[in-house]
């Protein structure tokens, strides 16, 4: 008789990641967010469903640490809830426009840590997120371990799903994968991943999914492509995402336009 053996979450994320990010250090990492920073809030429109949820989370008085914070895009919303904001992140040029995006909208309640989640040496806050930004952790389950201890009350952790979709929900999936790796349709949710690691450390999360409609608009096919692609594409590669993608695209008065519905799933742990 075969011996159950329980699913090892944490290697088979780190297996998963090896394969899809390779050898990539943290000066790669920081160069690739370097190439679009500028481009970033305009590539990455999203509804509100997940700002929200966070928003809900968040109580006035609070302090929120934002692992991976990027441009912003979480931190800057919450700063006008909680009392403070602790914005980390590892690439300068992200944090340059977060910056420049504080001062154009008078936050001043947000302090910037430049540094990589592993470096950190942060106090421990009301509310820790972390959204699509534990993908290059070396040791993931210490990575874990240390947004636990940083949580006083509510941890959040939000990804999205690379395992298999209906095809209504991304149409081009299959056009990225083809073109530039990372096995689209295969494997599980990214964010069960995430409550297994944490189960595996013993913390009991609860997984709540929810849909945002992504919409583009472009003059051109070619102006969409551009949108969708990897910061690593080169020219040639995205001419060739172009003429493939245009078969999915709406036709319209202005040029073009591409909805697609992506599901993003919220683990979420709030301290006993």
């Amino acid at each position: 008789m075969n011996e159950f053996v329980p699913l090892d979450f944490a290697a088979a994320w780190q297996a998963f990641t090896r394969q899809r990010y390779g050898d990539q250090t943290d000066k790669d990492d920081r160069a690739m967010w370097a190439s679009f920073a500028e481009q970033y809030d305009e590539r990455t429109r999203f509804s509100d469903g997940l700002q929200t949820l966070l928003e809900a989370l968040v109580h006035p008085g609070d302090t929120v640490l934002d692992v991976g914070a990027g441009t912003g895009r979480i931190a800057l919303p919450l700063a006008r809830i909680a009392r403070r904001v602790t914005a980390l992140d590892h690439s300068p040029a992200m944090l340059d426009v977060l910056r420049r995006k504080m001062i154009q909208q008078e936050v001043n309640n947000i302090q910037i840590v430049e540094t990589t989640w592993q470096q950190a040496e942060v106090e421990p806050h009301d509310v820790v997120i972390a959204i699509w930004s534990l993908y290059r952790q070396s040791d993931i389950l210490t990575a874990l371990r240390k947004l636990v201890t940083a949580t006083r009350r509510t941890l959040v952790i939000a990804d999205g799903d690379s395992g298999m979709r209906p095809p209504h929900e991304m149409p081009h999936a299959d056009l990225l994968s083809e073109i530039w790796g990372g096995g689209a349709g295969q494997g599980i949710p990214n964010y069960l991943y995430f409550a297994g690691m944490l189960w595996q450390i013993g913390v009991r999360a609860n997984v709540q999914v929810i849909y945002e409609q992504r919409a583009y608009q472009g003059a051109t096919p070619a102006e969409i492509a551009r949108q969708l692609v990897p910061a690593r594409a080169t020219p040639e590669q995205i001419e060739r995402f172009s003429t493939r993608l245009e078969p999915l695209l709406c036709r319209n008065g202005n040029g073009y336009s591409y909805r697609y519905t992506v599901p993003i799933g919220i683990v979420t742990w709030t301290r006993g």
